[in-house]
């Protein structure tokens, strides 16, 4: 099981041209694929209440159960802890939690492409609520990334896309229930 610190901001951006534009210089590690999240909880929102998390992802044929601890803020960057395990069987691991008393309380959908910018990893996201560009790595090298785009850290964003699809569907009450791309509402 990998233990590491989580260091990262998002920043909104207009579409997925201007942040290959910001990348152009970054080396692509990934091809453009779809990650699937599952965020799990107790019925009560004990976890979320604590603002942690546990998710399972599924993206490029594999799967990571991960659980956030309680994010701290320090300069714009996020902070927190955070235990990452590649799983074999996700569905059997699904069905351990629900056993456990633990439910499917949200799910989002995003297509990434990931490249490596020094020692920042910079992920390109596509999700249904717009386009974002996540950062993650050291907070120095994050700040002098987002200001070599002529940005600033206020513009950063250090909500989670679950806390983003929140404000989405206040404004939006209509929007469904998950932040999933409206072709694979009936997909998973």
């Amino acid at each position: 099981m990998a233990i590491s610190v989580e260091r990262e901001v998002k920043l909104r951006i207009s579409s997925w041209l201007e942040g290959e534009a910001w990348l152009v210089s970054a080396g692509l590690r990934e091809k453009r694929y779809l990650e699937i999240n599952s965020l799990f909880d107790f019925g009560d929102g004990t976890l979320r209440e604590r603002g942690q998390a546990l998710r399972i992802r599924r993206a490029r044929g594999s799967a990571w159960l991960t659980f956030k601890e309680s994010a701290r803020i320090s300069g714009r960057v996020k902070h927190r802890n955070e235990y990452e395990t590649t799983v074999a069987d996700p569905d059997a691991v699904e069905r351990t939690l629900q056993a456990i008393g633990l439910r499917e309380q949200f799910r989002y959908e995003k297509y990434r492409q990931v490249y490596v910018l020094g020692d920042l990893e910079a992920s390109l996201d596509e999700t249904p609520i717009g386009f974002f560009i996540e950062l993650e790595g050291p907070a120095e090298s994050i700040q002098a990334a987002v200001e070599s785009w002529g940005l600033t850290m206020n513009q950063a964003v250090v909500l989670s896309y679950p806390e983003l699809y929140q404000e989405h569907r206040r404004q939006f009450p209509a929007a469904p229930r998950f932040m999933i791309f409206p072709d694979r509402e009936s997909s998973r």
